[in-house]
C-alpha cells in the first residue's frame, strides 16, 4: 500500500494515532497537513517527521464556526486533498452528575459537531479530488465500554451512527468514508488516564485480552482504508478492540 505522492488532512493529527497515521503516511510516500490546537506540538510534530512535504495549521476544534478556514488554507497552498483522518477527541472522565452544559458541548463541539463540519468542506469539489477517503475514530467506548464516559462514548456513537448516512451523500464524488472503532491504544489520553487509575493497565488486560493496542497498528488499519485495496468500502465501523468484544 502507497501512499506516493497524495495529500492527506489529519486533523488531530499531532499526538496519538493521528501523529501515528502521519509517521505511516510519510513512510509510505504521501504527505500530510496536521490540525491541532497547540502550534508548539504541531511544529515539534512536523519535524518529527522524516519524509515528505508537510505542513501543519493550528485551529480550535471547539470553535465549529470556522472550520472552512482549514480547508482554505490548504487550497492556498494548492493542496488538493486526497484524504482525510479525524482523530480529534477528549475524553474528560466524569459521572453524569458531574456533567455541565459547559462540558457536554465542548466535548460535543471536538468530538463530532466539527466531524462533521470537516467532512460538510471536505467533500467541496475546490478542496479535494474524486474518489478521496475519508476514515474518522470513534471507540468501541460508544459500544458501551468504559465508566465515567458518557460523553465521550455518546460523541463516538455519533460518529460511528453518521458513517453510513454521510456514505450515501458522497457516493455521488466517490468518496469513501469508514470509521475505526478500537480499544483501549497506547496514547497520550491513556497516559492521562493512568494518573486518576491505580492498576488501569491490569483492568484494562482484563477486559482486552490482546492487551493494549499500538497505536501504529491502529495506523496500519488506517492506511489500509485510505488505499485503493479499500476502493468498495464505504459506510463502514471497523471494530479494532484486541478481543473485548469477546468478553
Amino acid at each position: 500500500m502507497t501512499c506516493k505522492d497524495k495529500n492527506y488532512l489529519i486533523i488531530g493529527g499531532s499526538s496519538g494515532i493521528g501523529y501515528a497515521v502521519a509517521e505511516a503516511i510519510t513512510q509510505s510516500g504521501g504527505n500530510v497537513i496536521i490540525v491541532s490546537k497547540n502550534m508548539d506540538k504541531l511544529t515539534s510534530a512536523v519535524k518529527k517527521l522524516k519524509n515528505g512535504n508537510n505542513l501543519c495549521y493550528s485551529y480550535d476544534l471547539n470553535d465549529i464556526e470556522n472550520i472552512k478556514d482549514i480547508f482554505e488554507f490548504c487550497s492556498s497552498k494548492h493542496i488538493m486533498l486526497d484524504g482525510m483522518i479525524y482523530c480529534a477527541g477528549i475524553s474528560p472522565l466524569c459521572l453524569i452528575k458531574e456533567n455541565s452544559a459547559e462540558l457536554m458541548r465542548k466535548v460535543f463541539n471536538i468530538n463530532y459537531f466539527s466531524f462533521v463540519e470537516a467532512v460538510k468542506y471536505f467533500q467541496i469539489e475546490a478542496y479535494s479530488k474524486e474518489k478521496s477517503k475519508i476514515v474518522a475514530i470513534s471507540s468501541i467506548t460508544s459500544k458501551g465500554a468504559g465508566y465515567r464516559q458518557v460523553l465521550y462514548g455518546s460523541s463516538k456513537a455519533a460518529i460511528s451512527s453518521s458513517i453510513k448516512l454521510m456514505a450515501k451523500e458522497l457516493l455521488n464524488r466517490g468518496i469513501c468514508i469508514n470509521a475505526v472503532s478500537p480499544g483501549v491504544v497506547e496514547t497520550d489520553m491513556l497516559t492521562e488516564l493512568r494518573r486518576e487509575s491505580m492498576n488501569l493497565d491490569d483492568k484494562i488486560k482484563q477486559n482486552q485480552p490482546l492487551g493494549i493496542i499500538p497505536a501504529a497498528k491502529v495506523a496500519k488499519i488506517i492506511l489500509f482504508l485510505l488505499s485503493d485495496t479499500a476502493d468498495y468500502i464505504t459506510g463502514t465501523e471497523l471494530l479494532y478492540d484486541a478481543g473485548a468484544k469477546l468478553k
